[in-house]
């Protein structure tokens, strides 16, 4: 999950770890805010809010975060359906077919990349209000820091 509010960027924890290696330009000062259930890293360098900006698959709070409960399904159904259609082109693939597309970076990057913003969507509608609240503390200066 990120959030990006008068150029500065928060990202979950997580999401960082999902994207493995961050390019150069995007380290700055460590501040992680976190709570039981979720951490943030806060990034305000310009290089790497944009860096997060530009990334469509970590889950952007705003839009978000006023969606209702059967919206937010639709959406998780909507992930999953483009998963299955990317995932039967393998499976209904002959082997030179499914060879081509384990060696396709951009096809496998695409499908990683759906996979976790699925599992990053569905946890966000699990425990919503702990991600509310938490959120609400960090923009209201309540938050723990490291």
């Amino acid at each position: 999950m990120k959030i990006i509010r008068n150029k500065v960027c928060y990202i979950e924890f997580d999401d960082i770890l999902f994207l493995g290696c961050l390019p150069q330009t995007v380290f700055s000062e460590l501040k992680v805010y976190y709570s039981k259930d979720i951490k943030f890293q806060k990034f305000t360098k310009k290089e790497a809010v944009n860096f997060f900006k530009k990334n469509e698959y970590i889950i952007d709070y705003d839009s978000v975060k006023n969606l209702s409960d059967s919206e937010l399904d639709y959406k998780i159904k909507e992930l999953k359906d483009k998963l299955n259609y990317l995932s039967s082109k393998w499976l209904n693939g002959s082997q030179s077919e499914r060879k081509k597309l384990d060696m396709d970076k951009e096809y496998n990057t695409l499908i990683n990349g759906l996979k976790y913003t699925l599992k990053t969507l569905e946890n966000y509608r699990n425990i919503k209000s702990t991600y509310d609240e938490e959120i609400n503390k960090i923009f209201n200066n309540k938050q723990k820091r490291l």
